[in-house]
């Protein structure tokens, strides 16, 4: 063995050693090691991977001849579930993958003392549908990243400069909630059409939000991110949330907003904002909840608006001190969403809102 295999092989025992001690996690390894994640990522690239799973019951491991691990897979009970180990790598590892998109050389310059509300209802990331089955267009995850992200460029060069932008995650952000490829709901946890293994999922819908709030910064002097529950995707929300407050830790011009609760109100001047994703609290209560739920945003503002998702069809209702709108999807229909005839126009909308005189534009963008 010459000099370069001895010290290739050296190194890798130094890295393999570093992620058994971190648990897999390669960003913490690298911090160990006194390296750049990147280096670590060629050194795990160049070897036979180890393990990177933690023993858990109900995993089964398939071995090559080597005694490098071939394969791993959950069984029995444990089917689908995952460590909170698994998750913070993840989570890690797909922050380190992440590169912040070119700035837009478009945007507009205007009163600071407006607020944008740039929703991102029912992306449905990693749902797959198939042309000839959905009379639609075929669905991927690349093809919705891709269309996605060209939708939002267009509705921030078009936005004017505002004080301050709501990113509002309002629920379905992901098609699927776990391995099993399900969503959320305990008691059904219906099998949907998806477009690769979870993990893959979970990263293309942290991406989209981490791109949308990097190109709402560029028009806004601050960024606020609420991330809602789906009936799709409530435990992933959880992750995806936590991984936008490590990546905009340090950073004073975006705050994220987490909550327990699956509803959020807002106030901007004259102005009261609600959403929820709609799967529970429906349109024909809402008025009511947030005047009770919010009620001293309520009796500071004049101007009220409510918004809902779930039902991915565009309905703008008025009713007394309220105006109420269920908001569009971008998404593609699948299989199921074509055969019982669910189809509408496909966009992405941003909101525009003065403080002394309420809503003041209305962009939206058709995702054809």
């Amino acid at each position: 063995m010459g000099i370069r295999e001895d010290r290739l092989k050296a190194d890798w025992e130094e890295t393999k050693e570093a992620l058994e001690c971190s648990g897999g996690n390669m960003a913490a390894a690298a911090r160990k090691l006194g390296l750049a994640a990147s280096t670590v990522k060629s050194r795990i690239a160049s070897h036979p991977p180890i393990d990177p799973y933690p023993i858990v019951p109900g995993k089964s491991v398939n071995y090559k001849g080597n005694g490098a691990i071939n394969s791993v897979w959950a069984t029995g009970k444990n089917m689908g579930r995952v460590t909170p180990e698994q998750i913070i790598s993840g989570i890690t590892d797909a922050l380190l993958d992440y590169k912040p998109p070119a700035p837009l050389k478009t945007a507009l310059k205007g009163n600071v003392s407006l607020l944008g509300l740039l929703p991102l209802a029912d992306l449905h990331m990693g749902m797959r549908a198939w042309n000839r089955e959905t009379k639609g267009i075929d669905w991927d995850t690349t093809i919705a990243t891709k269309k996605y992200r060209r939708g939002i460029d267009s509705l921030v060069s078009r936005m004017p400069r505002c004080k301050k932008t709501v990113v509002l995650v309002a629920g379905d952000l992901c098609h699927a909630d776990n391995y099993h490829q399900s969503t959320t709901n305990p008691d059904s946890h219906h099998i949907v059409d998806v477009d690769g293994r979870y993990p893959k999922i979970f990263r293309a819908s942290t991406d989209i939000v981490l791109f949308s709030v990097d190109r709402a910064l560029e028009t806004a002097d601050e960024v606020e991110v609420v991330c809602l529950p789906g009936n799709h995707d409530a435990a992933t929300m959880a992750g995806v949330s936590y991984c936008l407050e490590m990546r905009h830790l340090n950073n004073k011009r975006v705050t994220v907003t987490n909550s327990d609760c699956p509803h959020w109100f807002s106030e901007w001047g004259i102005n009261m904002l609600a959403c929820t994703h709609g799967d529970k609290l429906k349109m024909k209560t809402m008025g009511a909840y947030m005047a009770d739920q919010g009620s001293e945003i309520w009796g500071r503002t004049k101007a009220r608006y409510g918004f809902l998702g779930h039902l991915h069809s565009k309905t703008v209702q008025s009713g007394p001190g309220v105006q109420l709108e269920i908001l569009p999807t971008p998404c593609a229909p699948d299989s199921y969403a074509s055969s019982h005839g669910f189809s509408a126009m496909r966009m992405f909308q941003v909101m525009v809102y003065d403080k002394k005189t309420g809503l003041r534009d209305t962009i939206t963008e058709l995702l054809l």
